[in-house]
């Protein structure tokens, strides 16, 4: 059934996470392996370390979580989202009394499409 009591931020990030999540990570994947083949080939500069005779090089972590939160944050999706699939119980006996619950959510709703 539909409760209030959780945050709505709870409720916002499972919808960012849900829509926006495989090709978040998808894109920040291949920006990182993008990357990682440009370092390979010397072609980005690396940080030099005293114990180490390698150079540290971060381009690869970097770009890959920037482009992850990126895209999960302006990502459009292609689908339109249904926020009951969310709210409402889809099984079971608690769907009745999810939309009769319904009434408290366009209550809170600022905006209805």
């Amino acid at each position: 059934s539909h409760s209030w009591r959780g945050g709505h931020w709870k409720k916002l990030l499972t919808l960012v996470i849900f829509y926006n999540g495989t090709a978040a990570v998808s894109l920040g994947f291949l920006a990182g392996l993008v990357m990682m083949l440009l370092c390979s080939f010397e072609l980005l500069p690396g940080f030099e370390r005293q114990d180490y005779q390698l150079k540290w090089k971060c381009w690869s972590l970097c770009s890959g979580c920037i482009v992850t939160s990126l895209v999960m944050i302006f990502w459009r999706p292609q689908t339109e989202i249904f926020l009951d699939r969310i709210c409402i119980n889809q099984v079971g006996h608690l769907k009745a009394q999810a939309i009769f619950s319904l009434a408290g959510l366009l209550r809170k709703s600022d905006a209805l499409l």
